[in-house]
């Protein structure tokens, strides 16, 4: 089984730590700022993401103009 150090990179925080409370806070404020640290991460590997899916979807695509006279096959 792995420890959270491994997966996450930090220590759980515990109610009952023995730490004192100005630590309390000092390290709920590192929490939330790795917290934030990730979702940013996240959020660039998103749009990352979708950015490779709309180039992947565009090469099958191509555009097409039709004028009014021109007959076209409609495949519903």
């Amino acid at each position: 089984m792995y420890s959270l150090v491994e997966i996450y990179g930090y220590h759980h925080l515990s109610i009952t730590s023995p730490l004192k409370h100005t630590a309390k806070i000092q390290t709920s404020k590192e929490h939330i700022g790795k917290q934030q640290n990730v979702v940013k991460l996240l959020m660039e590997n998103l749009v990352i993401a979708k950015n490779r899916m709309i180039h992947q979807e565009s090469k099958q695509t191509s555009e097409k103009e039709f004028g009014v006279i021109d007959w076209v096959f409609l495949r519903l």
